[in-house]
């Protein structure tokens, strides 16, 4: 009986020791620790609202201009074999993996990383309005079985990236103009560049898993 009591004392302790430190978690904190990733992830969803919401005005030289990075041109990409799906899904994810890094080295980097996380976002909402609107709810399903999988885990990757690189490029800000650095920048500049390798390695995973998609999945729907 005994041990029964000291076993649901140490429950009951251990409960209450987890609502008071759920209990003082505040909106302050929260922002102040997640913010910068919470303000990414809005832009880029905002991003793809605005462009889900644009594809019904844009033209076919906007759909063709942006191929090489959305997918804008089903038949297009259908027609290409496994390497060249590939090269053309990494190039996509490659081409924003190293426009957020090269962003992080930068000072002014903090300032540009919302436009870029706005144009992923565009980009991905107007091939996807593009499919939608193009052949109706095969579109849609196509793009939720083929092409959300790899742009879902993108994407996440990027508003990490993105958190990264806005404090390393708000830490060089610092030291440029102000003078101050609050941590030695060789070893941050250490693990930036680990974590961007990280970075680089699940957008090559992204671009595996999109090509195979693409090459088993595609030529179920009949499209072309």
């Amino acid at each position: 009986m005994k041990a029964v009591f000291l076993t649901f004392s140490r429950r009951r302790h251990r409960s209450a020791r987890h609502n008071h430190r759920f209990s003082q978690i505040s909106p302050k904190a929260f922002l102040a620790k997640y913010g910068v990733s919470v303000f990414l992830t809005a832009t880029l969803i905002s991003g793809i609202v605005f462009g889900a919401v644009c594809e019904k005005n844009a033209d076919e030289n906007l759909a063709k201009g942006l191929d090489f990075l959305f997918t804008t041109n089903l038949n297009e990409r259908l027609s290409q074999n496994f390497i060249e799906t590939f090269c053309a899904c990494f190039a996509s994810d490659f081409i924003f993996t190293a426009v957020v890094f090269l962003l992080g080295i930068t000072p002014w980097g903090m300032a540009v990383l919302p436009a870029v996380m706005f144009f992923k976002g565009f980009g991905t909402g107007l091939s996807g309005g593009f499919l939608v609107g193009t052949h109706l709810f095969m579109g849609f399903l196509f793009y939720v079985v083929v092409l959300l999988p790899g742009i879902f885990i993108f994407c996440l990757m990027l508003i990490c990236q993105g958190n990264l690189a806005f404090y390393t490029s708000k830490r060089i800000f610092c030291i440029v103009f102000k003078g101050a650095e609050s941590a030695p920048l060789s070893p941050a500049s250490t693990l930036y560049l680990h974590k961007s390798l990280i970075f680089l390695a699940v957008s090559l995973g992204c671009a595996v898993l999109d090509t195979l998609l693409w090459c088993m999945i595609s030529p179920l729907f009949g499209f072309g």
